[in-house]
């Protein structure tokens, strides 16, 4: 998978099936930008060290997130899990429910989303989301 990202052409390619599968959603494209180097305002990108690929966000320098990519599967989650992420909350904001925690909304929403693109990357969705439940639950 290195030798993938590291060909120029074989990155528009990940590009172009990115944006086809994020049409699935309407995901704006400008959410679905593989970026291959920091732009330091917290956009994550993907970064090879030796052997290994990262999906990395930095801010002013300082590296904020750090995950390990294993697949092209696994990037593409990370991609579209942060699309989905923003589109939920777009769509929580239009849709608000006074007094009620408004992650109700959010997370109901992405995990739609994410099970549109993939009922695997709907699951996987659904268990974070449980898993930062567990320890935050909602409070209305």
């Amino acid at each position: 998978m290195i030798a993938q990202l590291k060909d120029l052409q074989k990155r528009k390619d990940l590009q172009e099936k990115i944006y086809e599968i994020g049409r699935i959603i309407n995901a704006p494209r400008s959410w679905l930008i593989v970026l291959y180097q920091p732009v330091n305002d917290g956009s994550p990108y993907v970064s090879i060290q030796g052997e290994e690929l990262f999906y990395t966000s930095s801010e002013r320098g300082c590296e904020i997130s750090r995950k390990p990519i294993s697949s092209l599967d696994e990037l593409m989650y990370f991609i579209f899990e942060g699309a989905t992420s923003m589109m939920a909350l777009d769509y929580e904001l239009d849709n608000r429910v006074e007094g009620q925690d408004f992650r109700r909304i959010y997370f109901s929403k992405q995990i739609e989303l994410m099970s549109k693109l993939s009922p695997q990357w709907g699951e996987r969705c659904r268990k974070e989301i449980e898993e930062i439940l567990s320890s935050s639950p909602y409070s209305s």
